[in-house]
């Protein structure tokens, strides 16, 4: 659903991706790891429009992104950012922002839009606080509500930069969950971590990034036989009772 073939982007004159061939497998969880400012977020955000493109191809659903509208690119696409604002709203009407790109004119919302919205709060358990405003809660119920939003949006691509921050590692533990049914869902699921062993776990492919390129991509099996972890991150990794974890 998603190429990007020789791509180079970045911020106006300041170059941050370049020579990136990636293609990731629908229904499958693809990873993308690498140290700070090595360009994992601004790959996400060169998806979806939000870096320039100075070079290269990007197809969404088999057609040129340059050719396709915003709102089919959102249809295709759902993005959960990294940094969010926090508006004056409900839960739920943040949530429904999601159906935006898939409502006809006048933009109105109809049944199976609430339906759907629905669905996305009772999945990220946040029912009983859907008519709550923003401001008033938690972090990490902030996230769950961002990822609702783009469960919300019913695209066959899911981006996510960093979704597990602000949750405790009760709730980290049900999103991976939530991410797995989304992969079983026939969906192409994309999410940049910065927890290893958490990438190494739940993730069937790792895009592994360094300096705006991709050093390697395979399974996470392969990532550490081949010695790339080693010599991007400069730590070692082994496997104990079938998870890896880090070698002190």
């Amino acid at each position: 659903m998603i190429e990007l073939k020789n791509v180079y982007a970045g911020y106006g004159k300041k170059e941050i991706l370049k020579k990136i061939n990636f293609a990731p497998e629908t229904g499958k969880i693809t990873g993308i790891i690498g140290p700070n400012g090595c360009g994992k977020s601004t790959l996400l955000k060169t998806i979806v429009g939000l870096a320039d493109v100075v070079g290269g191809e990007i197809l969404v659903g088999g057609k040129n992104k340059e050719e396709l509208s915003s709102s089919q690119i959102a249809r295709e696409v759902a993005y959960l950012p990294q940094s969010k604002t926090t508006p004056d709203m409900t839960v739920e009407q943040i949530v429904l922002h999601g159906r935006f790109p898939h409502l006809d004119y006048p933009r109105r919302y109809k049944k199976e839009d609430f339906e759907i919205a629905k669905q996305a709060i009772k999945m990220m358990g946040l029912y009983d606080i859907k008519d709550r405003y923003l401001a008033e809660l938690s972090g990490g119920q902030k996230q769950k509500t961002y990822i609702a939003m783009a469960l919300c949006q019913s695209s066959p691509v899911i981006l996510m930069d960093e979704p597990t921050t602000y949750l405790d590692i009760a709730h980290q533990i049900k999103l991976c969950g939530i991410i797995k049914e989304l992969a079983d869902m026939e969906k192409t699921v994309v999410t940049v971590l910065h927890d290893l062993p958490l990438a190494m776990r739940i993730c069937d492919s790792l895009c592994v990034m360094q300096n705006g390129e991709i050093m390697f991509s395979g399974s996470p099996d392969e990532a550490v036989s081949s010695g790339v972890i080693e010599q991007v991150f400069e730590i070692k990794m082994r496997k104990l009772d079938g998870e890896y974890i880090y070698e002190y």
